[in-house]
């Protein structure tokens, strides 16, 4: 699977991916971040102005459940970007 990348590029490859979870594009995670927090605010302000009965505070708390989990897989995604840039980098200054 990582046969083209390099022994310390793999070992960062292996930590940031598994077979369940993938990296989100750096283009997409500011979007994502953005709607995410949208939807959240005004969920929770809607349930403000309209309380919930029981079914209701079920699925506020399913809703912040996916937003968090999402805010982190996009927290995760950022820092394998980071890595990979800063590898690059390394690598580059290395050929000079």
């Amino acid at each position: 699977m990582f046969s083209g990348i390099k022994h310390c590029c793999r070992k960062v490859a292996h930590q940031f991916s598994s077979e369940h979870r993938a990296v989100f594009c750096r283009m997409w995670i500011l979007p994502i971040r953005i709607i995410t927090l949208a939807s959240l605010f005004a969920h929770l302000i809607y349930r403000y102005f309209h309380p919930a009965d029981g079914l209701g505070a079920i699925i506020i708390f399913i809703h912040i459940t996916v937003a968090l989990s999402l805010l982190n897989e996009c927290r995760r995604s950022e820092q394998y970007h980071k890595l990979v840039e800063d590898f690059e980098r390394i690598e580059k200054l290395r050929k000079e």
